[in-house]
C-alpha cells in the first residue's frame, strides 16, 4: 500500500472515529465542567479529571475486547444455526505470537510515570504538557529495544506491533503538531515573564535569612530534573544500542545474543528467515539512533538556558518551542521499514491449507474474508454488535432488557441536556427567548439523524473539525484576556465530589457510540489498533482542551457572585432579560458567575459572554466567536447521541424482525425505502425524540441537576454493573478460545477490576450527593 493510500485511509477512515469521539465528549465538558468549579476550584478538578481519564483508558481497551469477542460469538452462532463448516478457531500451536504485550506495558509505564510527575509536583505548569510527548518518545526508545528482546524470546518478530504501525505514527505526528501549535500560540502571546514556562500556579518559597524575607522566588528545579532525566535516558539508550548491535552482529554466546540465538535455533524458522530477522533488528537499532540524537540536540540547549538563565526574544522563543517537536519527525523513518508496509489481504476460500509463516500471521483477516464470501453483506452486518445485541448475548436472565432501558434513558437525558444547552446558545447568539428555540432545535436535528443516518459519521466529523478549530482559537483568546483579568481562584478539596461526578459523565460519552463506530472497522489487527488509537487520541485531546478551557473560564468568570446595584447598565439588563428566571428579586442583581450559572441551570459560556461584552467593547467579537462555537459544538454532540439512540433502536427492532433482507432487496422505487421494518424503526425513534422534546420544553431550568445527578446514576449502573458483567463474561474460557485480531494480555484482567470498583463508588457517592444537595 502506497503512502498516498495510507494517508487517504487515515484522513477519511480513522479520522471519523477520532472526531466522533471528540464530538461525544467535548460537548459535555464545555457545558457542565466550568460551572462545577464554582465551589471546588481548579486543583480538585485536575485530580478528578486525571483519575477519570485513567479509568476511561482502561475502558477503551476492555470494551473493544468485548466488541470483538461478541462479533465472533455471533458469527459462530450463525455457523451453528446454518450448519456451515466455517473455521473460526485457529490452532494456537501453528499461530505465532500476535503482537507483543510489552508495548502495552510501555504505554502504562509512561502514563504512570508522567502522571506521578504531575501529581507530586507542587505546581502544575503547562510546560509539562508541551514536553510530555518528548518524554513519551524518549521512554519509547528504551522500551522499543526491550520489545525487540521480547519478540525474539516469543520466537517471532512482530511485524505489526503498535509502535511500528503506520497509522499510529501518522496519528501521533498529527496530534503532536496540533498540540504543539496550540501551546506555541499560548507561549508567544501569554508568556512574558518566562520564555520557557507558563505556570498555572507559582512555586513560591519564603526564606528567612538575616531577618529578611524574600517572596515570590520561582523554583525551576523540577523542570531541570526532567531535562537531566532526558539526557540520562538518552545516554543509557546509546549504551544499550551499542551493546545490542555488537552482540547481535557477532552472535556471541554471551549477554543478549544468547537469548536471540536460542530463540531462533529452537523454532521452525528457515535459515534465510533467521538471517532476515537479525538484519531487520540491526536496521531498527541503527534507526533508533536518530531519535536519540534529535532528543539530545533539543534538550541540551534548553538545559543550558535554564542553568545560565538566558532570556530570549519572541522570535527565538517561537523557534525553540517549535524545535522541541522535531524529534517526532524521525518517526517517519519507520514508514520505510518492510515490517510496516500494509499488505493487501486477499479474499480466500473457505478451506486454507497454507503453512507459510507469513500467511499464518494474517490468518484472522483471511477467516473474516471467508465469512464475507459465504454470507451476504446484510447477514454479516447483522452479526455486528450493537448495544442491544451485546446485552442479549452477554447478560443473563432479564438483565438485557434492563440494560437496554438504562441505555435509552441515559441517551434521552443527554439529548435533553444538549437540547437545553443548544437552545440557550442559539438564543444568546440571536437575542431571542430560548424557550421558543427548543422545538426547532430538537426536531430539525432529529430528522437530520433519521434521514442521513447512513453517512452521519462524516457529518459529525466535519462539524467537529470546525468545532476544534473554533475551540482552539477561543481558548487562546480567552487565555490572553484572562491573563489581564486574573480572577482569584479558591480551591476547596471538600467539594471535590462535584468535580468527580462531572468529570465522570463528561469523559464517558464515547462508550455508547463505540459499537456504531465498530461496525465500520474490518476485523484485522491494523484496523483494531487504529480504532483503539483513534478513540484514545480523541479522549486525550478532549482532556487537554477541557483543562485549558476550564482554566481560561476561571481566569475571566468569578466563582462566586456579588450584589450589583439596581441601576446596572442597560446592556447587562438586556442580557439578563433573555433569562428572566435567572434574576433575583429585591434591590440588587447578582453579578454573572459560575455559581449563578450552576443555580440557574445555564451553560458556562453565558456568563463568559456577558462579562466580555460589558468589560470592553473590543471583546464583542470574542463573545460572538464563543457563541458560534458553542452552537456548533452542541449541534454535533446532539447528532452524535441521536445516532446512538437510532442505532440502539434499530438493533432492538431488527432482533425481533422475521422478514428477511432478501425480500426487501427485491422492492423497487420508493418501496425499497418505505418498508414496514424501517417504518417501525422511525416510529420508535420519533417517540424517543418526542420524549426528549417534551422533557426539554417542560423543565428548562433543570439542566445541571438532570445532567449531573441522573446521568451519573445511569452511567454508573451501566458500566459498574452491566459492562462489568460483559467484561467478566468475555474473560471466561468459552470466549477466550477465540483468537481475535487484538488480544489483551493476561495481566490486564487485574486492571479491569478497577472499572467496576470506580463506578460503584461513583454510584454510591452520587446518591449521597443528590440527597445532600437536592434532598
Amino acid at each position: 500500500m502506497s503512502f498516498g493510500e495510507i494517508f487517504y485511509k487515515v484522513v477519511f477512515h480513522y479520522s471519523q472515529f477520532y472526531f466522533v469521539t471528540i464530538a461525544t465528549i467535548l460537548g459535555g465538558g464545555v457545558l457542565g465542567l466550568p460551572t462545577t468549579l464554582s465551589r471546588s476550584g481548579f486543583g480538585p478538578f485536575l485530580i478528578s479529571i486525571f483519575i477519570s481519564y485513567f479509568v476511561q483508558v482502561l475502558l477503551i481497551f476492555s470494551f473493544t475486547d468485548v466488541l470483538q469477542k461478541a462479533y465472533y460469538r455471533r458469527i459462530e452462532k450463525l455457523k451453528e444455526s446454518e450448519q456451515e463448516d466455517v473455521l473460526i478457531h485457529i490452532d494456537t500451536q501453528e499461530t505465532p505470537t500476535y503482537g507483543s504485550h510489552y508495548d502495552l506495558v510501555a504505554n502504562r509505564v509512561i502514563f504512570l510515570s508522567c502522571l506521578s510527575i504531575i501529581m507530586f509536583n507542587q505546581c502544575l505548569s503547562i510546560e509539562i504538557f508541551i514536553h510530555f510527548l518528548l518524554l513519551l518518545s524518549t521512554f519509547d526508545l528504551l522500551l522499543i529495544i526491550i520489545g525487540e528482546t521480547a519478540h525474539f524470546w516469543d520466537s517471532t518478530v512482530n511485524h505489526k506491533s503498535t509502535l511500528y504501525s503506520k497509522c499510529c505514527l501518522i496519528f501521533g505526528i498529527i496530534l503532536n503538531y496540533f498540540v504543539s501549535i496550540l501551546f506555541l500560540s499560548i507561549h508567544s502571546t501569554v508568556s512574558s515573564e518566562s520564555s520557557l514556562m507558563i505556570e498555572i500556579c507559582r512555586i513560591t518559597t519564603e526564606k528567612n535569612f538575616f531577618l529578611k524575607n524574600f517572596h515570590d522566588e520561582k523554583s525551576f528545579i523540577p523542570t531541570m530534573i526532567v531535562y537531566v532525566l532526558f539526557i540520562l535516558i538518552d545516554l543509557l539508550t546509546f549504551s544499550w544500542i551499542y551493546i545490542s548491535y555488537k552482540d547481535i552482529y557477532h552472535l556471541k554466546r554471551k549477554s543478549l545474543a544468547t537469548v536471540f540465538f536460542r530463540s531462533l535455533v529452537f523454532t521452525k524458522f528457515k535459515q534465510s528467515e533467521r538471517s532476515l530477522m537479525v538484519n531487520l533488528s540491526l536496521k531498527r537499532l541503527l534507526t533508533i539512533c536518530l531519535f536519540v540524537i534529535s532528543n539530545m540536540i533539543t534538550t541540551l540547549p534548553v538545559l543550558t538556558m535554564k542553568i545560565f538563565n538566558i532570556s530570549l526574544n519572541i522570535y527565538q522563543r517561537i523557534f525553540l518551542i517549535y524545535f522541541t517537536t522535531l524529534p517526532w519527525l524521525d518517526c517517519i523513518t519507520f514508514l520505510f521499514y518492510h515490517e510496516t508496509r500494509f499488505i493487501k489481504i486477499n479474499f480466500f476460500s473457505k478451506k486454507i491449507t497454507s503453512n507459510d509463516n507469513y500467511n499464518r500471521q494474517h490468518r484472522i483477516g483471511r477467516r473474516l474474508s471467508s465469512h464475507r464470501q459465504i454470507y451476504d453483506a446484510e447477514t454479516v452486518k447483522r452479526c455486528l454488535p450493537n448495544l442491544y445485541s451485546l446485552g442479549e448475548l452477554l447478560l443473563p436472565y432479564f438483565l438485557p432488557y434492563l440494560f437496554t432501558l438504562v441505555i435509552i434513558f441515559q441517551i434521552i437525558i443527554a439529548l435533553v441536556g444538549y437540547a437545553l444547552a443548544g437552545s440557550q446558545g442559539f438564543a444568546v447568539l440571536f437575542h431571542v427567548p430560548y424557550i421558543k428555540v427548543i422545538p426547532g432545535f430538537c426536531w430539525i436535528l432529529a430528522f437530520v439523524v433519521l434521514l442521513f443516518h447512513s453517512f452521519i459519521q462524516s457529518i459529525i466529523s466535519v462539524l467537529t473539525f470546525f468545532k476544534c478549530i473554533l475551540f482552539t482559537i477561543t481558548i487562546i483568546i480567552t487565555l490572553v484576556i484572562g491573563s489581564k483579568i486574573r480572577n482569584p481562584v479558591t480551591d476547596d478539596y471538600h467539594a471535590i465530589g462535584d468535580s468527580i461526578l462531572m468529570c465522570t459523565i463528561t469523559l464517558n460519552g464515547f462508550l455508547n457510540i463505540m459499537p456504531m463506530m465498530f461496525a465500520k472497522v474490518k476485523q484485522t489487527r491494523e484496523e483494531i489498533i487504529g480504532f483503539n488509537v483513534s478513540i484514545f487520541l480523541g479522549l486525550t485531546t478532549c482532556v487537554i482542551l477541557n483543562i485549558l478551557w476550564c482554566w481560561s473560564v476561571l481566569e475571566i468568570v468569578p466563582q462566586q457572585s456579588v450584589c450589583l446595584p439596581n441601576n446596572f447598565n442597560e446592556s447587562s439588563r438586556m442580557a439578563y432579560n433573555l433569562f428572566p428566571e435567572s434574576q433575583d428579586e429585591g434591590q440588587c442583581i447578582y453579578s454573572p458567575s459560575l455559581e449563578k450559572s450552576a443555580k440557574n441551570g445555564e451553560i458556562a459560556t453565558i456568563p463568559l459572554s456577558i462579562i466580555l461584552e460589558n468589560r470592553n467593547s473590543t471583546y464583542q467579537y470574542v463573545s460572538i466567536l464563543i457563541k458560534i462555537f458553542i452552537f456548533i459544538s452542541i449541534t454535533a454532540s446532539f447528532i452524535a447521541y441521536g445516532s446512538v439512540l437510532y442505532h440502539t433502536i434499530k438493533g432492538f427492532v431488527d432482533s425481533y424482525w422475521n422478514v428477511t433482507f432478501e425480500i426487501e432487496a427485491k422492492s423497487r422505487g420508493l418501496l425499497k425505502y418505505l418498508t414496514i421494518q424501517r417504518a417501525v424503526r422511525w416510529a420508535f425513534s420519533l417517540i424517543a425524540f418526542a420524549i426528549v422534546f417534551a422533557v426539554a420544553f417542560s423543565n428548562p431550568k433543570g439542566f445541571k441537576i438532570l445532567l449531573e445527578g441522573v446521568s451519573n446514576l445511569l452511567v454508573s449502573i451501566e458500566i459498574g454493573v452491566f459492562i462489568s458483567i460483559m467484561i467478566c463474561r468475555v474473560s471466561s474460557p468459552t470466549f477466550n478460545s477465540y483468537i481475535i485480531p487484538f488480544q489483551l494480555p493476561n495481566w490486564f484482567r487485574y486492571c479491569q477490576n478497577i472499572i467496576p470498583i470506580f463506578f460503584i463508588f461513583i454510584f454510591i457517592f452520587d446518591i449521597y450527593f443528590i440527597i445532600q444537595h437536592h434532598g
